[in-house]
């Protein structure tokens, strides 16, 4: 009789292992899906930040291109 309780605890014990091992193994892989998503949601950030200053840049020189024509024919005109 004492054999089988001996089992029985073991059985459970295991069980309870297989359990936390399984609770363990899909947090863990929540935490990486989660980081995953964060770090693709940083990349795209920086990729938008990035276009966007190209885009002003881009916008400032050819408006300092119009001014300095615009000064130009002002000066031709006079």
């Amino acid at each position: 009789m004492d054999d089988r309780k001996r089992q029985y605890e073991l059985l459970k014990l295991e069980r309870n292992f297989q359990k936390q091992s399984n609770v363990l193994r899909r947090k863990t892989e929540e935490a990486a899906a989660a980081n995953k998503r964060l770090k693709d949601a940083l990349q795209k950030q920086q990729e938008v930040a990035d276009k966007r200053k190209e885009t002003q840049s881009r916008g400032m020189e050819s408006t300092a291109a119009r001014v300095k024509g615009n000064g130009e024919n002002k000066e031709q005109g006079t």
